[in-house]
Order: structure tokens, then C-alpha cells, then sequence
């Protein structure tokens, strides 16, 4: 997996996590043995629960925003 994302990143797309830096890259760095690796990921990426916790001071889990988005999207008849 580290592999796989350094590849990616490297060919321009931006890494997305909900609460990677509290959570996925710690486990991902412990599990995968490449702390260097997942560092520069942790840096580099978008945390989207890290900004909503910056905006409204408090983190909120998935479920919440997923009902928002879900309601946004349009589904095919």
C-alpha cells in the first residue's frame, strides 16, 4: 500500500483521508515498517475531518457528513 500511494503520488494525484493524520498513516507507518514514507504522505495530504475540526473546533465522524454529501448527489432513476 505505501508502495501504491508513493506511486500515485508521484504521478500528481492528491491523497484524501477522513482523520489520516490521527488514525490511517499511524497505523499504516506501524504496520508497513516505512515511517519515512508515511510521514511525507501525513505532509503532503488532505485531511478533510483535520479541516472541519480547524473550522468548527470539535471533530465530527463520518456518518454526519456522509448524510450531507449523500443528500447532494444525484442518483441515477
Amino acid at each position: 500500500m505505501v508502495q501504491h500511494l508513493s506511486d500515485m503520488a508521484a504521478d500528481g494525484f492528491s491523497i484524501l483521508t477522513w482523520n489520516g493524520l490521527g488514525f490511517d498513516f499511524d497505523i499504516l507507518a506501524e504496520e508497513s515498517g516505512a515511517a519515512a514514507s508515511c510521514r511525507e504522505f501525513a505532509l503532503g495530504h488532505v485531511d478533510m475531518m483535520f479541516h472541519v475540526f480547524c473550522s468548527l473546533g470539535y471533530p465530527v465522524g463520518l456518518e454526519k457528513p456522509h448524510r450531507v454529501w449523500a443528500c447532494r448527489v444525484s442518483r441515477p432513476a
